[in-house]
This record gives structure tokens, sequence and C-alpha cells, in this order.
């Protein structure tokens, strides 16, 4: 049964199509009842991810959405400029236009490689305490969100990921120093938590 068409039938598929037939079912919609926030904005976020997994359909490149964690409005995205498949950030002005925002606010990205929040944007959301949450959504349906993190885990995983040599890629040296942080998190730590929702 389709909850709501969220992403649209294309005429061709490849490696980082969006799973649509799973992300159009009430099972989908159904994973954003978990987040400890009210209905309006919850709902928002469903619809905003929505809106960013039909744009990102069948690319590898990442993009973001902000909104308004208090009300779930829509404050801002980076839809219109080029992506990149390693990462996303705001520029400047959408940065400003997040700092008018007096609200928490609710990040929303893509991972087009169906990877749980790397190292790094855990750090990030350590590093910006306007963050309320900060949710990362696969194409393949999973979805995540980092609902908390120690100021301490941005340090830790910028020292890892220095640590090893630049002969081994970014990617390499991010996928590392995240694995890394992962472990430190799971002996009892506690410096962030991530839920799959």
């Amino acid at each position: 049964m389709v909850y709501e068409q969220l992403i649209s039938k294309k005429s061709s598929e490849n490696g980082f199509s969006v799973e649509r037939d799973y992300v159009n079912k009430k099972a989908y919609h159904d994973k954003f009842e978990r987040l400890p926030l009210n209905k309006s904005v919850y709902e928002m976020i469903y619809k905003e991810t929505g809106r960013l997994l039909e744009y990102v359909d069948g690319q590898s490149n990442e993009y973001m959405i902000a909104i308004n964690g208090r009300t779930g409005e829509f404050i801002v995205d980076n839809l219109n400029r080029p992506g990149d498949s390693s990462g996303t950030t705001f520029n400047e002005y959408e940065m400003a236009e997040i700092e008018k925002c007096e609200d928490s606010i609710i990040l929303i990205h893509n991972h087009s490689y169906n990877r749980q929040p790397s190292g790094k944007d855990i750090a990030s959301y350590a590093m910006n305490d306007k963050v309320k949450i900060s949710i990362i959504a696969c194409h393949n349906g999973d979805v995540y969100a980092i609902i908390k993190a120690n100021k301490v885990v941005a340090q830790i995983y910028n020292e890892l990921f220095n640590e090893f040599p630049e002969t081994y890629s970014k990617e390499e040296r991010k996928t590392r120093a995240t694995k890394i942080l992962e472990a430190l998190n799971g002996l009892g730590n506690s410096l962030y938590e991530v839920w799959r929702l």
C-alpha cells in the first residue's frame, strides 16, 4: 500500500537510485514518528526528507536542508548549487539564513552510499549548539538521527582523522577515524547517541 508518493518513478535506475517502493510506503513514514518531537515537526521532517530524496534520486551527491526545530518551518537548503559525493555544507548565505532563526534547527542530509552517520557528521553536530537533531536519509530507506553528542567528540574525531598519514585518501582517513570513534563510544563512554529509525 502506498502511503504518500514521496519519490516519483524515473525512466531509468542506477546504483544511487532511491528505493522508491519502500520510501513511498507507510512503514517509511512511521519511522519519523519515533523522533522525540511533536507531530507537526516530524511530519515536516518526513516531507522535507521526501523532497530531498526526490531531488537526489539517482545521484551520488549529498545535499542538505535546515528546518526550524520548534515549528518545522523550512529555513534553507543547498539544492541550488553543485553537490559533492563526499559530504555537504552550507555556504555563507545559507548559514546567515540559519542564524536568523531564533529557535533550534534540524538538519536533513542524504547519504547516497547508504552509510550510517560518519564521524564528521557527529563532530559537526557536536560543534553546533543550535542543531537539535541531525537526520541522515539513505537512498536505501535507512534513516538515522543524531540526537546527542558531547562537545569533545569534535576534538577526538579531528585528532583521529589527522593521525592517519596523508598517503591515505581523505575518504579512507574519514572512514578509519569514524570506526575508532564508534569503538570508543561503544566502550560505554556515551560520547554520542545515534538512533536508527
